[in-house]
């Protein structure tokens, strides 16, 4: 990742910088696409398909962008009919191969292994042709290549001035998955700041959290939110961040609204106790501790808390009478 280099070391989004143009076709929509403007780029594929339903390169070019962003069906199916109208070229051969590794899943068998290698070999033999490692990166997401996966965006990213924001979204995946928190942060600030959607804020929530960094975990998540109010993984994400960090106020406010959005579930109540307990109100802890209970009330666990916060509360009558109840 020589070109995020300077920016990773300040945590930066990464800045721009020269990109080797490819070869082949559409040198229109690769231009797009190195500025990070992956849905034009969609868009002035599927007008292209539209004049021409035989346009092989376009249709299989759409097909590697639809898979970038799994939507494994629609990907597989463009790029099946792109290797249906030219069998005997290169962009078939990695069709292929992407459909084989697809078929297989996660599964890494020999027939995953062997469409894999074919692929890679595909794309070291053509360098310049993009589209090819992508559809590497893609398979080495997978099928859980994580290492090998990174490389391939590496050599991805020299093709592009910015990049579209799924290929800096699942770069940074990537990244996480192999503890590489530092050189993923760029690729999530430049992820939110092509596309402000919730799972662009939710990526750069879960990379702080990884990095047990609770403080700065909290804003993004609260992004999150604020993009999708249903989103609630981010919002059981920020009340643990907000738990960690003894956030007392985002904690409060946060679980009411998981509360709502949930309020049949015990997580949301414990969390409301637990914001309840940090502001020191220890009747209102007890009640949302007590709710949780009542919504699993095989949890032993959530029992005696609530019962232990109960007794805080001096409600020393109802801390006896649930702790019968669990007996």
């Amino acid at each position: 990742m020589a070109f995020l280099s300077a920016a990773a070391a300040r945590g930066e989004a990464p800045a721009t910088a020269p990109a080797t143009a490819p070869a082949g076709p559409l040198p229109d929509v690769w231009k797009l696409l190195s500025d990070g403007r992956q849905r034009e780029a969609e868009e002035a594929l599927g007008e292209r398909i539209s004049a021409n339903l035989k346009d092989e390169p376009a249709i299989f070019l759409l097909g590697v962008l639809t898979r970038s962003r799994f939507d494994v069906d629609t990907g597989d199916q463009l790029l099946k009919e792109a290797a249906d109208l030219d069998p005997k070229s290169d962009d078939a051969t990695a069709a292929a191969a992407m459909l084989a590794v697809d078929a297989a899943g996660t599964d890494r068998g020999k027939l995953s292994d062997t469409a894999f290698d074919s692929l890679s070999a595909l794309a070291k033999a053509h360098p310049d042709v993009p589209a090819y490692t992508w559809l590497v990166a893609i398979a080495c997401r997978t099928t859980q290549r994580n290492e090998e996966g990174v490389a391939a965006y590496a050599e991805l990213g020299k093709h592009f001035q910015i990049g579209p924001v799924l290929f800096h979204q699942t770069y940074a995946n990537m990244l996480d998955e192999l503890h590489r928190y530092d050189e993923s942060l760029p690729h999530r600030k430049q992820a939110v700041k092509l596309e402000p959607a919730s799972w662009a804020w939710q990526g750069l929530g879960d990379t702080y959290r990884r990095m047990e960094d609770w403080a700065k975990a909290i804003p993004p998540y609260q992004q999150a939110v604020k993009a999708n109010p249903n989103d609630w993984q981010s919002l059981d994400r920020l009340c643990f961040c907000a738990n960690r960090a003894k956030n007392a106020d985002v904690l409060l406010a946060a679980s009411k609204q998981f509360v709502a959005l949930r309020p049949n579930t015990p997580l949301p109540h414990l969390f409301m106790g637990d914001a309840y307990v940090l502001r020191h109100d220890d009747s209102l802890a007890a009640d949302e501790y007590v709710a949780a209970y009542k919504l699993r009330p095989t949890d032993a666990a959530v029992r005696a808390r609530a019962v232990r916060q109960l007794r805080k509360a001096g409600r020393n009558d109802e801390a006896d009478a649930l702790a019968k109840a669990g007996q």
